[in-house]
């Protein structure tokens, strides 16, 4: 009876021991290699989710490319650059020569007025000339009688005054016509005019009218603004924050909506010592290196990028590569691919721009050089990360 009793405690604890192997082994994660365990920074996909969203991988490319501060700003011509044409006279607009938008030379006729005083003061001087040769052989001839003491001393003095008086009359005729562009020392009685011109005192493109045809107007009454568009450059408004990394000499990448060219290129000449008070930011002034293709507006809106870093080859990727959550960027790496399952990790990365829609980017981790990153569709599997996450 007792080895009956060894005999049954024997087989129970056989079988205890036997399922508790059975259920080791089913739980172990090495015994089931299908079963994969995600999270956020490692995403799996079928090759049919791959296939359905697009993804795409390849190698980093290494580009050259700058580091830099994105900047507002606007396209300005310098005041010193820009002229008013004004009337300096009083008269009537008789002919407009110039209108909006079109080219003007230095010293080109504008516009021309009509003074009616202009005939009165020709008149004046013609009048004024032919008397003086009368009243210069007078005085001289006054001036011989008085040497042989024939006449008065009155009669000389007299003609003297009358010489002089006539002379400084005809100096300051002169000196009026000469302010309207008449020379009168070839004015002729056949060759008088009632009109003057104004004129352009710098070469440029007239961008502004403020008088018609027929328009009465008063000294110092606006006719024209001219600005010499070759003075174009941009003015970038940059924050006191970011003023220690801006210097003279810093190369400027430009886009302007005016501008057909979308790569145009610009040198910083000078930077203001205050801050603009309307934009609350220091005035950067680039002059571009050439002229851009399209037409330039005075005034129109540009973005700079001021180079931070000049000409080192980095790694780069397109810019749909990089997927932005929060305020960090991360881009994806293929780490495994199965027969129906791809395996990605998530990396973070720090991202200045490039140009061409590239990114330049540096990876929080030592990556292999043979590392393949998603290039497309990369914010698809950003987003079964997400779920992932959720979960």
């Amino acid at each position: 009876m007792t080895q009956f009793k060894y005999i049954v405690l024997a087989l129970l604890i056989a079988a205890l021991s036997s399922c508790g192997q059975e259920s080791t082994t089913t739980s172990t994660p090495e015994n089931n290699p299908e079963k994969q365990v995600e999270s956020p920074d490692h995403i799996s996909l079928t090759t049919a989710q791959v296939k359905t969203a697009g993804i795409d991988w390849g190698a980093m490319e290494s580009k050259t490319g700058n580091a830099g501060l994105k900047v507002p700003g606007e396209l300005r011509v310098h005041n010193e650059y820009i002229a008013t044409v004004s009337a300096w006279a009083d008269g009537t607009v008789a002919e407009l020569r110039t209108g909006i938008n079109k080219p003007v030379a230095k010293g080109a006729v504008v516009a021309v007025l009509r003074q009616p005083m202009l005939l009165d003061w020709q008149q004046d001087y013609l009048e004024t000339r032919d008397r003086l040769q009368y009243l210069n052989a007078e005085f001289n001839r006054y001036k011989n009688l008085k040497e042989d003491n024939a006449t008065a001393s009155k009669n000389y003095e007299k003609a003297a005054s009358e010489l002089q008086e006539a002379q400084t009359r005809s100096s300051l005729l002169a000196a009026k016509l000469k302010m309207y562009h008449i020379d009168a020392a070839s004015l002729q009685a056949d060759k008088v005019s009632g009109t003057f011109e104004l004129r352009a005192p710098v070469s440029g493109i007239i961008t502004r009218t403020f008088i018609t045809n027929g328009s009465a107007v008063q000294a110092g009454t606006p006719i024209c603004e001219i600005v010499d568009m070759n003075q174009i450059h941009a003015d970038l408004f940059v924050f006191e924050k970011d003023l220690n990394k801006v210097k003279v000499g810093q190369s400027v990448r430009l886009h302007s909506l005016s501008s057909s060219d979308n790569n145009v290129y610009a040198t910083i000449f000078s930077i203001d010592p205050g801050v603009d008070p309307e934009r609350k930011a220091i005035r950067v002034h680039a002059r571009f290196r050439d002229k851009p293709l399209g037409t330039l507006v005075n005034g129109a809106y540009t973005e700079g990028l001021i180079s931070l870093r000049n000409g080192a080859a980095s790694t780069a990727l397109p810019a749909d590569a990089v997927v932005r959550e929060g305020d960090n960027h991360f881009i994806f790496i293929l780490e495994k691919q199965l027969d129906n399952q791809l395996n990605f990790r998530k990396v973070r990365v720090a991202v200045s721009p490039a140009q061409d829609g590239y990114l330049l980017v540096e990876p929080s981790e030592l990556l292999p050089a043979d590392a393949k990153v998603v290039k497309k569709g990369a914010y698809y599997v950003s987003a079964q990360g997400a779920e992932i996450e959720v979960e």
